[in-house]
């Protein structure tokens, strides 16, 4: 469109002048490319994070404590580099960590002891973008993303007089996760990078139901046993566990095996959730589940089931005076 201007005097063309270079201004504001309000004086663009995990698609019942969002205070390996051709400008510590300083998924880089002191990152003076890949939990994958045989191994609980709280840290501390933004590499940015992380190993939820011949009371506070259990995997691709073959259980004759021990949550021994818990293994052939009632009664039950990675598996159990009878559901997990 072409404006023509006639008969203009000197005043109005300061303020013509003056008009067009605010209008300018205002435009470039809507643009973080050209006039980003988060620079820092010294020109420096801080760089930010969220998280979110893969939504599980079973019922809620029975849940994780962190099944679609990390606990407040959960601490991530994040590790950062320049996108860059040649010699990096810009270069991170390896790992760096990151706390989620809220339950909806704020993460802000920290150290120092108990890693209470913020460490603000920035993105590269070069205007390049950066790789981003996390793990969690935290001091656990080593610092080198590189990496080609790194061993995680969860922990079990073997002792029946845990408490459910007790259990929960352990499950908690069994749950290895994987996470990265959309795609690598994230170009430079005024908005916080939204990390997606995936559960990496297998969730077994069980849950009790009584059948003929026993009360309902009997259930309460009743211990399952996983026999058996691999304890560890060995991950390849620090980048994509996903991968094909990336991640395995370590399944050798001399592998470490334990019989994972956890008593059900509190409840009045009549409903589903009061009736069950849940745990974090690694993928694997599940052979048999062990409950001992608080009668002392000891049932054990055969299974055959290969249980996959990020998957969510649910075994109803239903408990008689001489059996169990046993069922079984699968749930995508991430």
């Amino acid at each position: 469109m072409i404006i023509t201007i006639k008969n203009i005097n000197m005043m109005d063309y300061k303020r013509l002048v003056l008009y067009t270079a605010l209008a300018a201004c205002f435009s470039a504001c809507g643009n973080d490319t050209l006039l980003d309000t988060e620079m820092q004086p010294d020109g420096k663009m801080e760089l930010s994070l969220s998280s979110g995990i893969e939504v599980v698609q079973a019922s809620t019942r029975g849940s994780l404590s962190q099944d679609t969002q990390f606990n407040q205070d959960a601490l991530i390996d994040v590790f950062i580099s320049e996108s860059a051709t040649g010699a990096a400008t810009t270069t991170y510590d390896q790992p760096l960590v990151a706390k989620a300083t809220d339950a909806s998924g704020t993460l802000a880089f920290k150290s120092g002891s108990g890693y209470t002191t913020d460490n603000p990152q920035y993105w590269p003076t070069s205007g390049n973008g950066v790789n981003i890949y996390a793990w969690y939990p935290q001091d656990k994958m080593g610092a080198n993303i590189e990496a080609t045989s790194v061993t995680f191994t969860i922990h079990t609980t073997t002792e029946d007089t845990k408490t459910v709280s007790d259990q929960s840290s352990d499950i908690t501390a069994s749950d290895l996760m994987w996470g990265r933004p959309s795609s690598n590499p994230v170009s430079r940015t005024s908005s916080a990078v939204q990390l997606t992380f995936k559960h990496l190993l297998t969730k077994v939820r069980v849950v009790l139901e009584a059948g003929n011949g026993v009360a309902a009371t009997e259930l309460q506070n009743a211990t399952i046993r996983l026999n058996d259990v691999f304890t560890s995997v060995t991950v390849t691709d620090l980048k994509d566990p996903t991968a094909s073959g990336k991640l395995t259980t370590n399944t050798s004759p001399d592998a470490d095996k334990a019989d994972y021990v956890y008593v059900l949550k509190d409840g009045d021994g009549t409903t589903d959730d009061a009736n069950s818990n849940v745990c974090v293994i690694p993928p694997q052939a599940l052979t048999s589940i062990t409950v001992i009632l608080n009668s002392g009664g000891v049932l054990t039950a055969t299974v055959s089931d290969a249980l996959a990675a990020s998957t969510a598996y649910k075994y109803t159990l239903t408990v008689t005076n001489t059996a169990l009878a046993v069922s079984s559901t699968i749930d995508t997990w991430g």
